[in-house]
């Protein structure tokens, strides 16, 4: 305990002489730099008027007192500037306005904004996943689960491996997130690590399953859309030469 006083004492005595000898350096050269400027100022005059010896000394007194003042402006300038660009901040104009200080919009939940019938069930699990997994960002799984269940929800019979994927999506991630949330409540620290990885590697899978199966549908839906737009090419070409 004695040790570490004294050796807190003796770094703070350190840090102290340091300050001191920097002030004294400072001091030194901003009273070397005004003498100098008396001096000349002093040999000045007496060169111009050699028979009056006391406005030569008021004038160097001058002298030293102006490059006094100007090497502090000078110093405190400099240290304003080097603080500005550490700061990595620009000077403020006088008179231009400040900078808004608006607080930041908050960004509405996917599954809110698409208006999921089960979105705050969803909400709470993603929240969950995202508290268990706080190194993972679950953005864009999050949002290709919630658009494959917008999807299916236009669907109704059209397309049954959608409808099916959408709903392993609904049923399975708030069960998957759950569960896995129960299970770190007792588990050890190592298990809950494992069973928290694992988590996040299956939503993950899910998520890519969820985009490829909305990717294919639009795809899907697109080659739907060219055949139909190249028939009624056809039947209008039709129409047009039967009238000619």
């Amino acid at each position: 305990m004695l040790v570490g006083q004294a050796l807190v004492a003796f770094l703070g005595i350190i840090i102290l002489v340091w300050i001191l000898t920097c002030i004294a350096q400072m001091l030194a050269e901003l009273i070397r730099s005004a003498l100098v400027a008396f001096l000349a100022a002093i040999a000045f005059q007496i060169f111009l008027t050699p028979d009056s010896l006391l406005p030569s000394i008021l004038i160097g007194f001058l002298a030293f007192a102006l490059t006094l003042h100007g090497g502090l402006k000078t110093r405190q300038k400099r240290s304003a500037e080097a603080r500005r660009k550490a700061l990595n901040t620009k000077p403020r104009v006088r008179g231009a306005p400040r900078p808004s200080t608006l607080p930041a919009v908050p960004v509405e939940p996917i599954e809110k904004t698409l208006n999921l019938p089960d979105g705050a069930a969803l909400i709470a699990a993603w929240d969950k996943a995202t508290e268990l997994c706080p190194w993972d960002d679950f953005a864009d799984v999050r949002e290709s689960c919630a658009r494959l269940l917008a999807l299916a929800r236009g669907e109704q019979a059209a397309d049954f491996d959608l409808i099916e994927c959408a709903s392993f999506v609904r049923t399975q991630v708030p069960a998957l997130i759950a569960e896995t949330a129960k299970f770190c409540e007792s588990c050890s620290r190592e298990q809950k690590k494992d069973a928290t990885r694992d988590l996040a590697r299956q939503l993950r899978d899910i998520g890519a399953m969820a985009k490829d199966k909305h990717t294919q549908h639009i795809n899907d839906v697109s080659d739907n859309l060219l055949i139909r737009r190249a028939h009624i090419a056809e039947r209008l070409s039709s129409f047009s030469r039967k009238q000619k």
